[in-house]
């Protein structure tokens, strides 16, 4: 998030803009997506602080209201406590100041995306082992006399396709100082895929194919606007092997890691490799992109919500389809069916 954006959302926010100032904030709205997601996020942060300090008050009141009744019926003097009560209240509105004060900078700094690398989260991209055991094996087998070729380290995760112009999704992690990208999977073989744009605070990589298979146009993925409603049903499907699997749970919270507001957290166990692996909805929409886990919890796993990617997507010129088939009321089984095809086993080389 950008800093010097904190005082104008603060201002349009508690209705301080007014006139020029407010079209201007408004139209900006419109034209930026990226600015838009934004504010939605600050004021997301902003509605839980709300909400938490409210909570932390009325507590206090019923404390405040529990230990006068205490006082009175054990005859202590009011005046003394009185003091005593006011002095703490003040030293807590004080230090709940202060937190608000803080969690808001850490939010216009990126702190919540940026620390993501805690050993609590996990993110999920795999080696993909065969492959350097292979090429030792090479290795080993060349005369000695010649010059020993470096086996490449090779990592692997999950990709798909959006839209018809060759655009792949996946976590900016997986391609990181990667020399060379390639997708996979037994319906389109091997594509060799470029890196076109990465969004490194919201773990989001774009990939552009350099040769698109007319078939791979015809994709049935579509992003939901919607955001993910707390408790519905949603599966993915991804590589944390060489063969694709499925998974399915639910949405558990609404927000990410640390309550990071880009993201949600779902009850699906996912392992590495399940990086970039798209989650759906019920109807076969795609809801947000699995970017890491708990690693101290069991089936706890984080999601790039949709409304965060599309703004991204929209700012890099990548256009989605306005309609698309999708995956949508058909059961299951026909829902994996169709949409295995377009999962992707995605190996970059470093």
């Amino acid at each position: 998030m950008k800093s010097e954006n904190q005082e104008e959302i603060d201002n349009y926010l508690q209705g301080k803009l007014s006139g020029e100032e407010l079209a201007r904030f408004e139209q900006r709205l419109k034209e930026d997506p990226a600015f838009a997601s934004e504010v939605n996020d600050y004021k997301k942060l902003i509605t839980e602080m709300t909400q938490h300090f409210r909570r932390k008050d009325l507590k206090q009141q019923l404390n405040e209201i529990h230990n006068r009744e205490i006082n009175q019926a054990e005859g202590k003097k009011a005046s003394k406590a009185k003091v005593v009560r006011l002095y703490y209240y003040t030293t807590a509105v004080a230090a709940s100041v202060a937190i608000f004060s803080v969690f808001t900078t850490l939010f216009f700094t990126g702190y919540f995306n940026a620390n993501k690398q805690q050993a609590h989260y996990k993110e999920l991209k795999r080696d993909i082992d065969y492959i350097k055991r292979s090429q030792s094996k090479i290795a080993n087998s060349i005369n000695e006399n010649t010059v020993t070729p470096k086996p490449t380290p090779a990592e692997g995760a999950t990709a798909f396709p959006i839209g018809a112009e060759g655009i792949f999704l996946t976590s900016y992690h997986v391609v990181a100082n990667a020399d060379s990208v390639y997708v996979e999977n037994a319906e389109f073989g091997k594509l060799k895929v470029t890196v076109a744009a990465v969004d490194k605070q919201n773990d989001l990589a774009i990939l552009k194919a350099d040769t698109i298979p007319a078939q791979l146009k015809k994709n049935p993925f579509r992003f939901r606007l919607k955001p993910a409603d707390l408790g519905e049903r949603v599966f993915t499907l991804g590589y944390p092997k060489e063969d694709l699997v499925y998974a399915e749970g639910s949405v558990s919270s609404r927000t990410g890691y640390e309550l990071d507001t880009s993201s949600c957290q779902v009850s699906i166990p996912v392992n590495p490799g399940n990086s970039g692996s798209p989650v759906f909805d019920e109807n076969g929409y795609i809801i947000g992109m699995i970017t890491g886990k708990d690693a101290d919890a069991e089936n706890v796993s984080y999601a790039l919500e949709s409304n965060t990617i599309i703004p991204i997507l929209d700012s890099n010129n990548v256009k989605l389809p306005a309609k698309s088939s999708g995956l949508n009321y058909n059961n299951r089984t026909t829902q994996i069916r169709k949409a295995e095809k377009y999962i992707f086993t995605i190996k970059a080389f470093k």
